[in-house]
């Protein structure tokens, strides 16, 4: 597994690996919370739910949504990684070298040299936050009639999406380990900062596993 050896505790060095992940997990949560909110009131609006499956529970439909929104992230994220990997192979095979970033490179060199369990404590923590965004957007959007209403409800859930996004790119890049551990227990933090600080070997899984 990566330690703190590989890479300097330098704004720098964190900066290059936590700004992809909170860039992806801010575009993720905004996407799924926007979407439940929306086709919510959607089918308040037109009455197609009560048409249509007249026994099932709200509570039901909710959970139904929000399921189907993390399967599909689960698998866009996927997707998204693999033909990442295989264009920027092929580009690098025609032009001879490598196309990338520096801090794309370090952010993929991370991700090479992590180990399995690395992986999957940042998947997991990642559906994690999706789904405490999810939950909190299918709440906000529970009490909304019209359409009309879909800003109104997804303020609060993209506030606490920007906000955590800023504190998990920016202060989580040059915060310190105890600082870290502090946002790693933050309910909406914790999934913005949790998975780079577990790969660096600064917490342990049973931190994780308390988190």
């Amino acid at each position: 597994n990566y330690t703190e050896d590989d890479h300097d505790d330098t704004f720098t060095d964190y900066y290059s690996i936590q700004f992809p992940i909170a860039l992806i997990m801010m575009m993720l949560c905004i996407f799924s919370a926007s979407y439940i909110i929306r086709e919510g009131i959607r089918e308040k609006s037109s009455k197609l739910a009560e048409t249509l499956m007249i026994g099932l529970s709200p509570d039901a439909m909710l959970f139904g949504k929000i399921l189907g929104v993390l399967g599909y992230v689960s698998v866009l994220m996927f997707g998204a990684g693999t033909v990442y990997l295989i264009s920027n192979n092929i580009t690098s095979r025609m032009l001879g070298e490598e196309p990338l970033s520096s801090n794309i490179g370090d952010f993929l060199s991370l991700i090479n040299q992590a180990g399995f369990d690395d992986i999957f404590v940042m998947i997991v923590t990642m559906l994690l936050g999706i789904l405490m965004f999810s939950i909190l957007s299918g709440l906000m959007g529970a009490g909304c009639e019209r359409e009309e209403d879909t800003s109104a409800a997804l303020g609060i859930p993209m506030i606490l999406i920007m906000v955590a996004y800023m504190v998990g790119a920016i202060w989580g890049s040059f915060a310190g380990p105890s600082t870290a551990k502090v946002m790693c227990i933050l309910p909406c933090i914790s999934s913005f900062v949790l998975p780079v600080r577990y790969m660096v070997g600064e917490i342990s899984f049973l931190f994780v596993l308390i988190s």
